[in-house]
């Protein structure tokens, strides 16, 4: 469990921006912000807080960076941007596991 403290120790070894102190503690209020990660980390954190699962990801995919706030257990909120801002849609394979696709390789 992650606390101040750990962000105070960090702190100590490395000045952290404002934005990194509100992405440390974001969490315990059951916000997750992410500002310009990769895909691939921001499936990997949300899976931390929830009880799905995603399908592996293309190369291409993994790397489009992502950056908003989205409430812990919403993940309908992720899917919905992910698929405005990048057009990619999210399929339910199996009971909380999804695929993730480009819409956009689809119509080539």
């Amino acid at each position: 469990s992650r606390g101040l403290g750990d962000v105070y120790k960090r702190q100590a070894k490395k000045s952290l921006s404002t934005q990194e102190v509100k992405q440390e503690l974001a969490w315990q209020q059951g916000i997750l912000i992410f500002d310009g990660e990769p895909l691939k980390q921001v499936l990997k954190e949300v899976q931390r807080y929830n009880v799905i699962k995603f399908m592996p990801i293309d190369q291409d995919m993994a790397k489009l960076r992502v950056s908003g706030y989205f409430k812990t257990n919403d993940i309908n909120a992720l899917l919905q941007s992910l698929h405005y801002n990048f057009a990619i849609d999210a399929k339910e394979v199996a009971s909380n596991t999804y695929a993730l696709s480009s819409v956009l390789n689809k119509n080539q």
